[in-house]
């Protein structure tokens, strides 16, 4: 396993989830939230930044492992073409994780 991605769960406005999701949490019916990238369902025994934070943990356990950077640096090897691609990514997962969980919560 190479690739890694998780998402949050997303409770659809009228739907079973989303009624549920009210009666135990925060729950937000926005539809700029439906993206499974932000949270629109915060449960009570949990709070936003923990959400976030446990996110980015995931990420940062799974791509910063040496067995990771070493399977990206072969590819690169083998095809040096990928460079910028593969570049632009490092940039943007580092910026994801490195970023406070209060700093992601204000910008939602």
């Amino acid at each position: 396993l190479v690739n890694f991605h998780i998402t949050y769960f997303t409770a659809y406005p009228g739907s079973e989830a989303a009624k549920i999701a009210r009666r135990h949490g925060e729950y937000d019916d926005d539809w700029r939230l439906l993206n499974s990238f932000q949270p629109n369902f915060v449960p009570n025994t949990t709070t936003r930044e923990d959400l976030y934070r446990y996110f980015q943990k995931f990420y940062k356990a799974f791509y910063f492992r040496p067995r990771i950077f070493g399977y990206w640096l072969g590819k690169l090897w083998h095809e040096p073409a990928l460079l910028k691609t593969i570049l632009k990514g490092f940039v943007a997962m580092c910026r994801f994780t490195m970023k406070k969980p209060a700093e992601i919560c204000r910008r939602s």
